[in-house]
């Protein structure tokens, strides 16, 4: 896990509520429910990005192409 940086700012990203942003990069995660609980879990964490259960579709645009991925769960 590492802050989050920027080319247009010195430092640490901050949020807009003064919090720390981190970067983790995870190569593969077998059940994304336990895992988004376990963060959810850890004390001073305020939030995650997994949107587990809140988002179904995300469309990711990289330099050459548009990526995207469904959720395998159902609501």
């Amino acid at each position: 896990m590492t802050a989050r940086r920027s080319d247009g700012k010195a430092g640490r990203l901050v949020s807009d509520d003064g919090n720390y942003l981190l970067e983790a990069r995870l190569a593969c995660v077998e059940d994304i429910g336990a895992l988004s609980g376990q963060i959810d879990r850890i004390p001073g964490v305020v939030g995650h990005s997994l949107f587990y259960q809140i988002a179904a579709k995300a469309i990711i645009a990289k330099k050459d192409h548009i990526e995207v991925v469904q959720a395998a769960w159902k609501n």
